[in-house]
Formats: structure tokens, C-alpha cells, sequence
């Protein structure tokens, strides 16, 4: 499936419900992204913008775009180009993919951010969210994956592994977070000219059930990739894998999975952050989220290429 080109959102849903993560932010319909000039859509690319010239009042929220694929997923090898990536103060953008239903809450069927970040980090993190009994101990940085490694669990000395999302020893709802390469995100990401993120999610074959993630700055994606015939075997050790073997963390954990691509603002993770990433603000996140629309015109997607494959049976 090749997603980009001028028909790109007749294959998503628009979320306008509430944030689940408590963000200062107020998801608006396609109608009202295509009002606000928020959406943009043609062969040359997608993008996604937010409001960058209203004050928002009272207890508000900035308007951006939250979308969520019609198509849901049970494995695949997902590529997706980007030339510009959200990068703000106060934002915390992600590409991510989750299932649920009006019988399975989440996280029963899990959570896969493929790459998420917040204010200037210049890197992606790449996470799993599931129920219990999913544990990455046996995964190491260095042999699985090669990035900056994992994530930091509640002690400050601990590495994050268990997805759980109530897991002891980590903050709430972290899961087990993988650390991309610096440049893979923020400000450095867009000024190098954007890059592509490959993550495969498989079920067997020769590398047993996993899911993996690369990211290749511009002009440094492997040839078989750029012709659209990816051979995910020859791009070597990937900048993040976590294992579904039944032993550690059982396939089970990940069902019927949605793409999401979203911009809040804030919230859960993004607001606990702000004063350590954004100290020259002296002010609270949400108070700079609502009355600096300014600071937030180069907080936008632009989509070059969203590719899915899945293996013929």
C-alpha cells in the first residue's frame, strides 16, 4: 500500500475526542483541518500542521491533527519519509500504532510507537505499551540494536524493559522504551533534510516473531528500500528490536493494530518534562502552549512517502 498523494486522508479516521494523555490540545475534524489550513495533501507530500496564529482562552487547547488509520494490522513492514517532524516547545508529536475495540480496552491489544519525541530532543524514542508479561530483559544493546540504548526507569538507574504499563520500577504507563540515534528527531532531524523510519513487525521466518525499527538519515536509506523492494535482512543491526518470543513477551500482546500520526501538546509526558527542557521559558507549558502561537509554525508533518508491505501467504 502506498498511502501519499492527494486522496492520503480518505484512509483515516480524524480522532476529536479528548486527549487520552491529558494534553492541551483540541483535535480537530478534516473539515475543520482543511478550514484552518492545517492539512495539505499531494503527490509531493502530506502535512499536517497546527494552529500557529490563534491565542487560545481560558482552559483551552491548541487545534492540531490526530489521525488513525481505517486499515488495522496484524504484522507488516511499515516505511514512512519524513521531511519535517513537529519540533517545539511543549510538543510532543509521535507516529505510533495501537489497537483497541469496544470490547478490548487498551492496552489488551498494544501499543507500538514507532517513533515519538517531545520539545527539541533531536532523537525518537521507539516503545512498546502492553498488559503484563511482557518483558525485553534478554534484549541488549549492542547485540539486538545499536542507538543509545534504553530507556531510564523510575530509579534513575534502571533500564526500562518491561513494557507492562504498569510495571514496578518504572514511571507510569512508560513501557520499554529504545532510544534512535541522535538526529532522528527535532530540530537537527529537519535541518539534515528528514530521513526514513522502517519498522517491521513480523510473526516467524528465519528471525522468529519481533519487531523492529531503522531509521536512515536522507539520502543514506539502502538502495533495495528506495526502489520499493525492501530486504530488511541486508540494512544490518537495527537501531531498535524487541522480541515477541513466547518465552519473554508472547505475539499475543499485538492485534489488530491502527496507525496513528498525532501533535499534542503538554499532557502526561510532554508537561512533566517542560521545565527541565525548555528552562528559559520560566513559565508553565500549557500558559506557553496557549498564548505563543508563533513558536509553534514549525510544528508540522510533512509525509513524503508511507509505505506498507505485507507478506502474500
Amino acid at each position: 500500500e502506498q498511502y501519499v498523494g492527494p486522496d492520503f486522508f480518505k484512509y483515516w479516521n480524524f480522532y476529536t475526542g479528548p486527549d487520552p494523555t491529558h494534553g492541551t490540545v483540541d483535535f480537530v475534524s478534516e473539515w475543520e483541518g482543511w478550514q484552518n489550513k492545517l492539512l495539505d495533501a499531494s503527490e509531493a507530500g502530506v502535512v499536517m500542521r497546527v494552529d500557529n496564529t490563534t491565542v487560545v482562552g481560558g482552559q483551552g487547547g491548541r487545534k492540531a491533527v490526530r489521525i488513525e488509520s481505517k486499515n488495522s494490522y496484524n504484522g507488516g513492514l511499515f516505511v514512512v519519509t519524513l521531511e519535517n517532524v513537529p519540533t517545539a516547545c511543549g510538543a510532543w508529536p509521535a507516529f505510533w500504532m495501537f489497537g483497541d475495540d469496544a470490547q478490548h480496552a487498551w492496552p489488551r491489544w498494544g501499543e507500538y510507537d514507532i517513533l515519538e519525541s517531545i520539545h527539541m530532543t533531536n532523537y525518537a524514542t521507539t516503545t512498546l505499551h502492553t498488559r503484563r508479561s511482557c518483558d525485553q530483559k534478554d534484549v541488549n544493546l549492542g547485540i539486538d540494536f545499536v542507538g543509545q540504548g534504553w530507556a531510564t526507569g523510575s530509579l534513575g538507574t534502571n533500564k526500562a524493559k518491561n513494557c507492562w504499563v504498569k510495571a514496578p520500577q518504572e514511571f507510569s504507563n512508560q513501557g520499554c522504551g529504545q532510544k534512535l540515534p541522535d538526529g532522528s528527531f527535532g530540530p537537527e532531524f529537519n535541518k539534515n533534510g528528514g530521513g526514513t523510519f522502517v519498522a517491521e513487525w513480523t510473526h516467524g521466518g528465519r528471525n522468529g516473531k519481533i519487531m523492529r525499527t531503522w531509521f536512515f538519515p536522507k539520502g543514506k536509506e539502502p538502495i533495495d528500500l528506495v526502489v520499493r523492494s525492501p530486504q530488511p535482512d541486508l540494512w544490518g543491526t537495527p537501531n531498535s528490536f524487541f522480541t515477541l518470543n513466547e518465552r519473554w513477551c508472547s505475539a499475543d500482546h499485538f492485534k489488530n493494530m491502527r496507525m496513528v500520526f498525532d501533535t499534542t501538546f503538554c499532557g502526561d509526558y510532554a508537561g512533566s518534562t517542560f521545565q527541565a527542557s525548555c528552562p528559559w521559558l520560566k513559565q508553565s507549558c500549557e500558559d506557553y502552549v496557549r498564548n505563543s502561537p508563533g513558536a509553534f509554525s514549525n510544528a508540522f508533518w510533512n509525509i513524503k512517502r508511507l509505505d506498507v508491505y505485507q507478506k502474500m501467504d
